[in-house]
Parts: structure tokens; C-alpha cells; sequence
């Protein structure tokens, strides 16, 4: 396992491996900015972490020859604004009330102690329904996105997977019980790997 931390001011990246068999009281990993710089340089390095310490060397790593990766990271543009509202509704409420609504239910939006987030101005969409009208307001997103108190940047995490999964619905379905989006099959029988090929030529947003 390695660490990868993104220095946003130069678009530098650093990496540190984390050695097996550390204890509780020694969970501090220090990053050398000269040595441990994530780039092509660090290929051979990466790669011989996949090498077994013990056994015979006549192994080697895949990534020594040269191998295609699927990396399932998206880069997050955030928007200057997020709208805040007041509701009545808990969230389980609020989803009833969308799907029995005319027009297209959205469910972009995280809805916690009478308070609704969303991306999107629910003045505009079917979310009027559940929100507060004459309460929307919109403030700048960095204030809950950086904020320092734990809940809210937990409610913020889960609005931006609530956000993913509204983007991608299209393509992608949510599996509940291991949390994660996968690509649903569009053809019986059609192996996974011709599907994702196909669906990575289309644009899919990252915001």
C-alpha cells in the first residue's frame, strides 16, 4: 500500500510506501520532497513493491512490462456556489414526495437537520417541492467544502457522490451494500471490458 499526496500549487505529486507490520504508536510517514516525488522516474520503485521480498527474483513485476491500468480516479472541479435551503422534509420523505411528483426527479442534493444542499437551484427543478422556496440561498461552496467541523465535511462528501451518481446515471448503477458505482451491461453476454471501451469514448462531467 503507498500514500499519494497532491500538492495543488505546483500540480506536484509525492508517494511514501506504508511498511507492514507498523503498530498504533508508529502511524507517522515523513515524505522527502527530493526522493519521493511521484513521476516517471518512480516507475522501477512502484514496481518493485509488487516484487515478493522472499522467494525467487525469477518473478517479476507486471508493471515491468509494460501494463495497461484502469485508474478510477476523478479530478473535481467544484462551482463557486452551492444552494442552501430550509425543509421540512427528512430525506426518505423528500424522495417520496420527488417520485410522486410530475417531471423528472433529481436526487442530487443531501438533506440533513432541516437543511438542503445541492449543486443545482431547487427553484429550478422538481426540488421545489421539498425545500423551503422563499429560504433558497446560495453561498460560495468553498465555506462548506473546507469547513473544519467533521459532520459537515461529511455531508459535503456525501453530496458530491450524490452529485457523481446523478451525472453518470446514465451509465453507471450504485451497488448498496459495497457502496460503489459499476457499469451495467447494455448486451447479454458482452464481456465488461468492450462496454467500458465504448462508454470511455463518450464525455463523462467530473464536476
Amino acid at each position: 500500500m503507498i500514500i499519494v499526496l497532491y500538492r495543488k500549487s505546483d500540480e506536484s505529486f509525492y508517494w511514501k510506501e506504508v511498511p507492514s507490520g507498523v503498530t498504533a504508536g508508529e502511524r507517522r510517514l515523513r515524505f522527502d520532497k527530493a526522493q519521493d516525488v511521484l513521476d516517471s522516474n518512480a516507475a522501477d520503485h512502484l514496481a518493485a513493491l509488487t516484487v515478493p521480498k522472499a522467494g525467487s527474483r525469477l518473478l517479476r513485476s507486471a508493471a515491468w512490462r509494460g501494463e495497461s491500468a484502469l485508474v478510477n480516479m476523478l479530478p473535481i472541479t467544484l462551482p463557486t456556489e452551492i444552494f442552501v435551503a430550509s425543509t421540512p422534509h427528512r430525506g426518505p420523505k423528500a424522495t417520496s414526495l420527488l417520485l410522486e411528483a410530475d417531471g423528472p426527479a433529481r436526487f442530487d442534493w443531501v438533506i440533513n437537520g432541516g437543511s438542503f444542499w445541492s449543486f443545482h437551484d431547487p427553484r429550478n427543478s422538481s426540488c421545489r417541492d421539498i425545500v423551503d422556496t422563499d429560504q433558497v440561498e446560495a453561498i460560495e461552496t468553498s465555506y462548506l467544502a473546507f469547513h473544519e467541523d467533521l459532520d459537515e465535511q461529511h455531508k459535503f462528501s456525501f453530496l458530491l457522490r450524490q452529485t457523481l451518481r446523478h451525472q453518470v446515471a446514465e451509465d453507471l448503477n450504485w451497488e448498496k451494500e459495497r457502496k460503489l458505482l459499476y457499469f451495467r451491461a447494455e448486451e447479454k453476454n458482452a464481456p465488461a471490458g468492450s462496454i467500458m471501451n465504448r462508454r470511455r469514448k463518450r464525455h463523462m462531467p467530473t464536476s
